[in-house]
């Protein structure tokens, strides 16, 4: 665990300056100074890109880390080679596929968000930008290098967004201009991770090595088939929402609930540092048959987890008035939509690794299964909520298809596995998060929004963090401080 707590300590850092950044943007200068649809139609693009890029993977993202560990260091440039390969294959087959069905996708956003289909070409220019990032920071992550993915991702970009939109701010650029610019810095991050990934000689190995043995190929295509159905319907769980919405209630209505989405994942920051650095240690777990390091692994990662969601909560939750109090009016709807995120996003990260446990498992299948079940419930969820509800209903559906999902891996994984995230002490983290609260809801604070954020914030930290210490309620968060004071003081 002590790879794991530095590692994500680094990358949670990184990550909450970036969120800082990140809420300036999002939350203030986006709305600001963007209409509601060129804000939605901006996380519309985002968010295909991103399912392109899952789409264009082929399944090999996940096949990188479960075969990588048994590559010998011969064979680690065919290894990469290989995948490569396969990553190209599938960004030019999902570009003729979308090429074949362009009429119906553009009769889709016609009615209500006819914008869209103007900058529609950026979705593959930005989806080859991802796709090719998430090759290489998995790559990257088989060599437990994630630190510098995750500093351009959370990081260089916000920073970058920040410039653009002060740029426009200013009138130094147009609307056109800006949209041009303000996409193209997502283009960026992939090429310094390829420049990374080709000159680590542990990741490509060496001129003239041998081959990946075909039975060990044939096994990756099994596997990457099989765990590849999986990826699309996950991707598909987490951006079904936004594009139905979209498409039914109009760019308008996908601002608001993308904005408001971004501050919900807020709670995710901690849950990615956290999965990014202990991936590796599950895959590790399994070729070594080491079921009581990955039930010890699998409780770490849902407790500290849960620390996080808790302090985090009470930290957004909190403050949801004042943080809303600097967004236009048209984004007061909002407020209902971010606390039925919230309990979504804290359920999904509580459960921690439950899914790359499964998908690294001789089991794997079965998740397949799982997901397939749930694309259609989060289809028809969004179909009958969005009409309804429009960004409410989106969330509603999000809710239950993330409750249904971790509910379902828990207790296979309990059932086949005898794996369980849960620990009695998990309760007394809720209990802390239920006294702070109490405080809270006698207290007027009838002050400047940005005083009372401090306020409250200094008041929720100070006791959340005593009370975690005190109390001993995760030994991997006693054991992190310790060592930070002693470095601090000597």
């Amino acid at each position: 665990m002590g790879k794991i707590s530095k590692d994500s300590s680094i990358t949670a850092a990184i990550s909450f300056i970036g969120l800082i950044i990140g809420y300036v943007n999002k939350a203030i200068l986006f709305p600001q100074f963007l209409l509601p649809e060129y804000v939605g139609l901006i996380n519309l693009i985002i968010s295909m890109s991103g399912l392109f890029a899952q789409l264009g993977n082929l399944g090999v993202l996940h096949s990188i880390p479960r075969f990588f560990p048994f590559m010998r260091q011969d064979r680690k440039r065919n290894f990469f080679l290989t995948n490569l390969s396969i990553i190209v294959f599938g960004f030019v087959l999902f570009v003729v596929l979308s090429f074949i069905f362009k009429d119906e996708i553009y009769d889709y956003y016609d009615n209500e968000s006819a914008l869209f289909t103007e900058y529609a070409p950026w979705v593959y220019l930005l989806g080859a930008a991802n796709l090719f990032f998430v090759f290489f920071e998995n790559m990257l992550k088989a060599v437990f290098q994630v630190v510098l993915p995750v500093l351009l991702q959370d990081f260089y970009l916000r920073i970058a967004v920040t410039i653009t939109l002060v740029l426009y701010a200013t009138g130094l650029l147009t609307l056109d201009q800006f949209m041009i610019l303000h996409l193209s810095v997502y283009m960026t991050p992939f090429i310094v991770l390829m420049i990374k990934v080709l000159l680590n000689k542990d990741i490509i190995g060496s001129r003239g090595g041998s081959r990946v043995p075909s039975r060990m190929k044939r096994l990756m295509l099994k596997y990457s088939s099989l765990i590849y159905l999986n990826t699309i319907g996950i991707s598909l769980i987490l951006s079904i929402d936004l594009m139905m919405l979209a498409g039914m209630y109009g760019l308008k209505e996908t601002g608001v609930y993308s904005t408001v989405l971004f501050i919900s994942s807020a709670l995710l920051i901690p849950y990615r540092s956290i999965y990014r650095a202990a991936s590796n240690f599950v895959a590790m777990n399994w070729k070594n048959r080491d079921m009581k390091a990955m039930d010890e692994l699998y409780k770490r990662v849902s407790s500290l987890n849960l620390i996080c969601i808790v302090y985090l909560s009470l930290l957004v939750g909190w403050n949801i008035n004042e943080f809303f109090s600097f967004l236009p009016p048209e984004y007061a709807s909002g407020k209902v939509v971010f606390f039925v995120l919230v309990v979504g996003r804290a359920i999904d990260a509580y459960c921690g690794i439950n899914g790359y446990i499964l998908v690294t498992s001789k089991k794997y299948y079965v998740d397949v299964y799982f997901t397939g079940a749930l694309v259609l419930s989060a289809l028809g969820l969004n179909y009958i909520f969005i009409p309804m509800y429009g960004g409410l209903g989106a969330a509603w559906a999000t809710f239950c298809v993330l409750l249904l999902y971790n509910g379902a891996r828990v207790a296979y994984l309990w059932r086949v596995f005898k794996l369980s995230p849960f620990e009695w002490s998990h309760l007394m983290i809720l209990v802390i998060g239920a006294v702070i609260s109490a405080p809270l809801l006698v207290i007027s604070f009838n002050m400047h929004p940005i005083l009372a954020v401090l306020i409250k914030s200094v008041f929720i930290s100070g006791v959340f963090l005593w009370a975690i210490l005190a109390l001993k309620v995760e030994p991997e968060v006693n054991k992190f401080v310790s060592k930070l004071l002693l470095r601090l003081k000597g």
